[in-house]
């Protein structure tokens, strides 16, 4: 019974370890991926602002959905509007996204949420002052997978570490 306790332990231990690098790593990590597009126009191929572009993508459920957006090139003044299947607009918002600081620089990614109203063909629409270009990750929903997955590869890991200790070097 005491060694089942210190293995829940060291598993439980591990487990929130794990969710915790996975969190500071990449804080959608469980969340299920969608899409991955890039939008937006540069230079001479953009019209005269302000301009859109669109992205359309498949929503298999009700939950929300979730966008993560950045601009790659320079800050952009942007509304981002979801359009439902139906038409409806699921939701309406401007805001600015900051480009990368300086030639190398990191971008910085800007969340939001749009309603879902269910299966279907969504759009999101970015408007935008200026040419840019945009990278938009779109999530929805948990993703099982790994959310299931991680604790089940913990298990198995701490088992073959607990197996390997208990051995007894051969004489």
């Amino acid at each position: 019974m005491v060694e089942i306790l210190k293995f829940l332990g060291k598993f439980i231990l591990l487990l929130f370890i794990c969710l915790g690098v996975l969190s500071a790593i990449d804080g959608n990590y469980f969340d299920f991926p969608v899409a991955r597009e890039e939008a937006g126009l540069t230079g001479t191929a953009a019209p005269n602002p302000p301009f859109a572009t669109a992205i359309a993508f498949q929503a298999n459920s009700d939950y929300s959905i979730q966008f993560v957006m950045a601009a790659k090139d320079n800050p952009l003044n942007v509304k981002a509007e979801l359009i439902s299947p139906s038409g409806r607009l699921g939701m309406d918002q401007s805001f600015q996204l900051n480009g990368p600081s300086g030639s190398k620089g990191p971008s910085e990614w800007k969340s939001m949420l749009g309603a879902a109203e269910g299966n279907g063909t969504y759009t999101l629409r970015i408007t935008q002052d200026s040419p840019g270009r945009i990278t938009a990750y779109i999530y929805q929903g948990p993703f099982f997978l790994r959310i299931i997955g991680l604790p089940v590869a913990i298990a198995i890991f701490l088992l073959i570490i607990e197996t390997a200790s208990r051995r007894k070097p051969a004489t």
